[in-house]
This record gives structure tokens, C-alpha cells and sequence, in this order.
């Protein structure tokens, strides 16, 4: 190895172990901003995330009240119809004979089924929406988990190899300091 002598140093092993201890201190900082960068994502996703179920949430409750209201007025709707069936049937002054029990039957029976689909749709809607935020938490929450992750590997990562980076300046200062305790010697 040729060292080149600058006012007695050899600089190639000052040069190599300072760039090793330059580099060793970048590659932790570096680690360590990045995992900082990964938890600061997790935590915004999170937040996110949690707003969104909120979000889900609130409005799988409000389809559900409407629904219950809704039902409410049909339920209105049709005592209103059944009214106006038997005093249609009062005032023509028509016999019941059974014709118009049926009718009556008939008519309840299509207005309560009308009233039961309408509110089976609804609550279905808010089940659905629901189930769907539930959905979304568990893969935001595996998404976040993975920069929790992702941020603990950057920092394992970025030690080891300041670690190595570490040996390789301690190896480089040993050899400049050998190197000068030869010269010192010599002398």
C-alpha cells in the first residue's frame, strides 16, 4: 500500500476512517428519520382510518333511524288507506258479506308487506355499510401494523449496518494509529 505522507499523515487511512466514522453516524441518522417517518405514517393512517369508521358508522345509524321513520309513516300511510277502504266500503252501503273482509285482508296484508320490505331494505343497507367499515378497519389496521413494522426493521437495519459501518472506522482509526505507532518507531 502507497501512502501518500501530508505533513507526516498518511491520509488514506485518515481518509478511510473518517469517511467510515462519517458514514456510520449518516446511515444511524438516516435509520432512525425513516422509522420516525414510518411511525408518524402509521399514526396518520390510524387517525385516518379511524376517522373513516366514524364516518361509516354515523351514517349506517342515520340510514337506520331513517328507516325506522320511514316505517313510522307507512305504518301512518296505511291506517290512513285501511280507513278510507272501510268507509268506502260503508258509505256505498254495501252488505258485508266476506267480499269485503277480504278486501280488507288483502289490502292490510299488501301494506304490511310493503312497510316489511321497506324496512328490511333499509336495515340491510346499515348492516351492509357497517359490515363495510368493519371491513375497512381490519385491512387499515394491517396496513398500519405493516409501518409499525416497516419502521422497527428500517431502525434494526439501519443499526446493523452502523454497526458494521462502526467496525469498519474502528479498523480504519486501529490502522492509522498502528501505522503511526511504526512510524514512531522507526524513528
Amino acid at each position: 500500500m502507497t501512502l501518500l505522507r501530508v505533513m507526516g499523515f498518511e491520509t488514506e487511512l485518515i481518509t478511510k476512517a473518517v469517511s467510515s466514522t462519517l458514514g456510520a453516524g449518516a446511515s444511524a441518522a438516516k435509520s432512525i428519520l425513516s422509522s420516525q417517518a414510518q411511525k408518524q405514517a402509521a399514526r396518520n393512517a390510524k387517525a385516518v382510518s379511524d376517522h373513516n369508521q366514524e364516518f361509516i358508522t354515523s351514517k349506517a345509524n342515520i340510514i337506520g333511524e331513517e328507516t325506522t321513520e320511514n316505517s313510522l309513516r307507512m305504518r301512518q300511510e296505511a291506517n290512513r288507506k285501511m280507513g278510507e277502504a272501510r268507509t268506502d266500503a260503508g258509505s256505498s252501503s254495501v252488505v258485508t258479506d266476506g267480499s269485503i273482509a277480504m278486501r280488507d285482508i288483502d289490502l292490510a296484508t299488501r301494506l304490511e308487506t310493503e312497510i316489511l320490505d321497506s324496512m328490511r331494505s333499509g336495515f340491510n343497507q346499515a348492516n351492509n355499510l357497517k359490515q363495510e367499515g368493519r371491513t375497512r378497519k381490519m385491512t387499515d389496521q394491517a396496513r398500519i401494523n405493516g409501518y409499525k413494522t416497516n419502521a422497527g426493521s428500517t431502525l434494526l437495519s439501519g443499526f446493523d449496518t452502523t454497526v458494521s459501518q462502526t467496525s469498519d472506522a474502528s479498523l480504519g482509526w486501529y490502522k492509522y494509529y498502528d501505522a503511526l505507532s511504526k512510524r514512531e518507531q522507526g524513528k
